[in-house]
């Protein structure tokens, strides 16, 4: 599994790299997260999950996924950002890299706002921005006002740990891909 892992996230930084740097500088966050967010939400548009607009399996920036809600590289949401998918930028991979970038940093300041008298370290508000990614940011704000763990509540249990750890992964990768590209 971490082969296959490191396989897609090698095509991730090789072919959207770029476009996840400049996203997570613009809105002040760890490249490795929008990456892993990539990685758990179509493989980098490899999951052969992803169906294209007529219901045929695809593979690219272009699928479709979670019963023809999510769109596009980060699955994104047609309840949430419907403006985003009628637009059709969700088929370009820099405008569905951005847009996951700028969700994030929304849900991120939401729950800054909202959990103002928490007791939360700076570092946890990154783990509850991408919990809220998946499972909205008041079912995240609410979870952590009932002391419940959100991540319990995501997509399989674990979508936070589960970025987290592509993250490194993808953190890994890169730094390795880097070094070998200067020797």
């Amino acid at each position: 599994m971490i082969d296959r892992e490191r396989g897609i996230l090698t095509f991730i930084w090789i072919t959207y790299g770029k476009f996840i740097t400049a996203a997570a500088a613009l809105r002040n966050h760890r490249p490795e997260v929008i990456a892993g967010i990539v990685m758990r939400e179509s493989e980098g548009g490899l999951s052969k999950l992803l169906k294209d607009e007529f219901g045929n399996p695809t593979t690219g920036p272009a699928g479709i996924g979670d019963n023809g809600h999510g769109y596009g590289l980060g699955q994104i949401d047609s309840r949430s950002f419907p403006e985003f998918i009628v637009s059709g930028d969700w088929k370009d991979a820099k405008k569905n890299i951005f847009k996951i970038a700028a969700i994030l940093a929304l849900k991120r300041i939401y729950l800054r706002a909202t959990l103002v008298d928490r007791d939360i370290a700076q570092g946890e508000f990154e783990r509850l921005s991408i919990i809220a990614y998946n499972l909205g940011e008041g079912n995240t704000r609410k979870a952590v006002e009932l002391g419940t763990n959100p991540d319990t509540l995501t997509a399989h249990g674990n979508y936070g740990c589960e970025v987290l750890r592509l993250a490194e992964i993808y953190k890994d990768v890169r730094a390795e891909t880097t070094m070998q590209a200067t020797t």
